[in-house]
């Protein structure tokens, strides 16, 4: 099963994205910011993808890209950044999302970015 690690400080969009995901058959895990993200990884399988925020405390979405960058069972994982503010994506991030979420072209998004068409 296809599984994606949601890592959104807002809890209302972090859960609305969770349901919106399990919805559409993924298996959904979520964490509050970058660094809880990371301690994740050490304990959960490999998600095939990871959709981020990019302005968090502790670690924003930047600072996430540029970590799993440096852990070679990580670093293939692509990330989908998602933002409210008009921001460029990271050069890391495998595609940006502006908030509030189109469900259907965020859906599409997701898809391409596991190679399912």
């Amino acid at each position: 099963m296809t599984s994606i690690l949601i890592v959104e400080d807002d809890h209302d969009t972090r859960v609305a994205l969770r349901h919106m995901l399990e919805e559409a058959g993924y298996f959904v895990a979520s964490a509050g910011h970058g660094a809880a993200a990371l301690m994740m990884l050490d304990s959960i399988t490999k998600p095939t993808l990871i959709v981020a925020d990019v302005n968090m405390p502790i670690m924003n979405g930047n600072q996430l890209i540029e970590a799993l960058k440096t852990h070679p069972d990580w670093k293939s994982i692509p990330v989908i950044q998602i933002s409210a503010a008009d921001s460029e994506p990271s050069p890391g991030a495998f595609a940006h999302a502006k908030k509030p979420i189109d469900a259907e072209s965020f859906l599409r998004m997701i898809a391409s970015s596991i190679g399912v068409d």
